[in-house]
């Protein structure tokens, strides 16, 4: 499958959510789905009621690239920048759209038409070029600043068909701050994510995270509180309950997790603004413990 590079899309992280995001903009532009080694041909996905959906993926033309979303890994980030940065258009959109905070402001300040970006989406990957859609959601973009609004970005951005956020720092924070509370416990206590709700040592060490981010959000102007916090982590569980997290996921494939970037991130704020991270620096140090990557 060929395309003019004015309508190609081009995907770096073939995931379960890259994936998921083929599938979904396929009908708005053709999509060049790149793995860390190749470009993927043809991808599936399961819906809720079981049926399977192909979707024939284009060829990378090797031209330069015009809309480039980012769906790797936190800590692979800014390296699938970095390796396509050369072939993007000064114009080119790139979407940072993963876990995990830090890279996301590094890309930024290298390509001033950088948009973040975060989804309430799940999905499992079943195999290489598999994946299962386990629950529904929105995906949010914005940008930090609001530093490009050109009318072919407006246009492009409009073709993604996601909300648009006036403030999507604080929504980035707040799934930070949901993955912090879910995804390493779910290692610590070897689970899926609903069973977290079921396990009162695990609900206090929620409650305990949950009070200790609170200020760390404070010190960068960030408004959540401990309550929502925890609350709203408590219903992602309940709506992901038969899902293993990725940090699960990856831990048990002796993979490297993403928790340098996720707990991790508190802790570097913790020591910037002089504030505890005991209880994040702990599930930092036994997520890592259990890591045999």
């Amino acid at each position: 499958m060929s395309s003019s590079s004015s309508n190609l899309c081009h995907i770096v992280g073939a995931g379960a959510i890259g994936q998921y995001i083929a599938h979904e903009l396929a009908p708005a532009f053709s999509i060049c789905l790149h793995t860390r080694f190749t470009t993927l041909k043809q991808i599936k996905l399961e819906d809720s009621q079981n049926n399977s959906h192909q979707l024939d993926l284009a060829e990378d033309d090797g031209k330069q690239i015009q809309l480039l979303i980012i769906c790797t890994k936190s800590f692979e980030a800014l390296k699938a920048f970095e390796q396509y940065q050369h072939r993007l258009k000064p114009s080119c959109i790139v979407i940072c759209l993963f876990n995990g905070l830090g890279p996301q402001f590094e890309i930024e300040l290298a390509h001033p038409n950088t948009w973040l970006a975060t989804t309430t989406i799940a999905a499992l990957k079943l195999k290489t070029n598999t994946i299962k859609h386990t629950g529904l959601g929105e995906t949010f973009i914005g940008q930090s600043s609001n530093s490009v609004n050109s009318l072919f970005t407006q246009k492009i951005i409009k073709r993604l068909n996601w909300c648009i956020s006036e403030n999507i720092i604080q929504k980035l924070y707040l799934k930070l701050a949901i993955n912090s509370l879910i995804n390493p416990l779910t290692v610590i206590y070897n689970c899926k994510n609903g069973a977290l709700l079921n396990n009162t040592a695990a609900l206090n060490l929620m409650k305990a995270l949950a009070n200790e981010i609170e200020p760390l959000c404070k010190s960068v102007q960030i408004d959540l509180n401990a309550k929502d916090i925890f609350n709203i982590s408590c219903a992602v569980a309940q709506k992901t309950s038969e899902n293993y997290s990725s940090m699960h996921q990856d831990i048990l494939n002796k993979r490297q997790s993403e928790i340098e970037l996720i707990n991790g991130y508190w802790q570097q704020l913790g020591t910037a603004a002089g504030l505890s991270t005991d209880y994040n620096s702990k599930i930092l140090q036994q997520v890592k413990a259990l890591s045999k990557y």
